[in-house]
């Protein structure tokens, strides 16, 4: 960062510090959660006085935390800068603090039916959130490294990625994982009027997919120098089974008051809020699969979570036969391609369960999925990873379509082979999981092909 634009930013922060009254109070940040006997003795003696001074603190933080956002909006020049000056650490440092204040260690697993019948509201914490949020700017700002003007020298580009690798394990050994899994384990139920709720699983979810993705992108670039799973990041999505989204996302969908399935009834329709988590859930799953497929793969597969998993998709693409939804449509088919490719103990939960199965379904997709170019690229990969080398899920599949559709889809590919070499470099890190060479991997088209014909 040159002089200029670190004298503006500290001129911009004093300029808003001046504006807050009682700017001293923020000194004592802590004593917004400290017990009575940390404070001042005449303080811990007024209660009134303890109330209003802990409701100025949480005021000036709210103030402060949206000055810092304001600072760091879009400045890629800045973000860096407080990634490379380890400012970031400390702001890290206070969101673990929040968290353990919100989420102690024994805290007790209720659903929010049973938290409300009860009369206690489940605790949230703004300044968490807006923290969560600043944080998640920060790392999709600090993504634009992956334009040309930003990694023109390699060295530079190095030390960047192992910056962000040595972030993400500052992140996973202070335990904002572990912490932001428990608050999802506590959340086994529908939020439909939880504003606030919603809006904080927003900002934890959100988080947890820039720092997958920028996990995943460093540790490619940096392959030669660091260990797989150098920050660790995998391993807690293991011990923490994907940090309790699969779980959550079944509660959250289909708790006890959820109507059954029955023919030619239409799901209740889920509010705009829920539709937007379960999609953002979805798409944190989609980029776990890029950064380790494996991994996802086992976790997954699971006998509890697999069980889950199926039942969420096959009520999602009911749901999604009723009410237009697109972008939630289209994760669930890339999830489900992710879910079973090259796996055939994932490709048999697919065709199990309760008629129509998730395979059914996706074979039964409006016709546009089958013959619109841009939506075969969504559907055809994950049919062709549903049923490859499994010839009961081929024969689910023939009994709704040709499979000689996906065979002349691949050598489609084949024949557009230095197009797609070409589309694939000018993708982005964010879109590169939807190209067919990393939902069904290049060395086996040519047996995929000649498996799917029907020749």
């Amino acid at each position: 960062m040159g002089k200029n634009t670190r004298r503006l930013l500290n001129h911009s922060i004093r300029i808003r510090i001046h504006q807050q009254k009682n700017w001293n109070c923020i000194l004592k940040t802590y004593i917004v959660d400290a017990s009575t006997d940390q404070l001042d003795p005449n303080i811990a003696l007024d209660k009134e006085r303890q109330k209003a001074l802990k409701k100025r603190c949480k005021k000036i933080l709210n103030n402060l935390c949206g000055i810092l956002e304001t600072v760091l909006d879009n400045s890629y020049e800045i973000c860096k800068f407080i990634l490379f000056s380890n400012k970031i650490g400390n702001l890290l440092d206070f969101l673990i603090h929040r968290l353990n204040n919100l989420i102690p260690d024994n805290i007790i697993q209720l659903t929010i039916n049973q938290i409300k019948s009860s009369g206690v509201n489940i605790q949230l914490d703004a300044n968490a959130g807006k923290l969560l949020h600043i944080l998640t700017s920060t790392l999709t700002t600090l993504s634009t490294k992956q334009n040309p003007s930003n990694t023109d020298k390699t060295n530079d580009c190095d030390d960047f990625n192992l910056r962000m690798q040595d972030m993400i394990s500052y992140i996973v050994s202070i335990g904002i994982v572990d912490k932001l899994s428990q608050f999802f384990n506590c959340v086994q139920g529908p939020i439909n009027n939880e504003t606030e709720v919603a809006t904080f699983l927003l900002d934890c979810i959100s988080f947890l997919s820039e720092l997958i993705k920028l996990n995943s992108e460093c540790s490619s670039s940096t392959s030669n120098r660091k260990t797989e799973d150098s920050t660790q990041l995998i391993a807690t999505f293991r011990v923490t089974n994907m940090v309790g989204s699969v779980s959550f996302l079944y509660g959250l969908l289909l708790h006890s008051g959820t109507s059954s399935r029955t023919e030619g009834t239409p799901p209740p329709q889920l509010p705009k809020q829920i539709e937007v988590l379960a999609f953002l859930t979805l798409c944190m799953l989609n980029h776990m699969a890029v950064m380790n497929l494996q991994a996802f793969q086992s976790i997954l597969g699971s006998e509890g979570l697999s069980l889950q998993l199926r039942h969420i998709t096959s009520h999602l693409l009911w749901y999604c036969s009723h009410f237009t939804s697109e972008a939630l449509l289209h994760e669930i088919i890339l999830l489900v391609g992710y879910f079973t490719v090259l796996n055939a103990e994932n490709q048999s939960i697919i065709q199990a369960g309760q008629r129509p199965t998730v395979l059914q379904q996706l074979c039964c997709l409006p016709f546009l999925y089958f013959s619109d170019t841009e939506l075969t690229d969504i559907l055809f990969p994950t049919l062709i990873a549903c049923c490859y080398k499994n010839p009961a899920n081929k024969t689910i599949l023939q009994q709704e379509m040709t499979s000689e559709l996906l065979s002349n889809y691949i050598e489609v590919k084949y024949l557009n082979a230095e197009e797609n070499r070409i589309k694939e470099n000018k993708t982005s890190v964010n879109d590169k999981r939807w190209l067919f060479s990393v939902r069904f991997p290049k060395c086996h088209w040519s047996s995929a092909k000649h498996y799917f014909s029907n020749a």
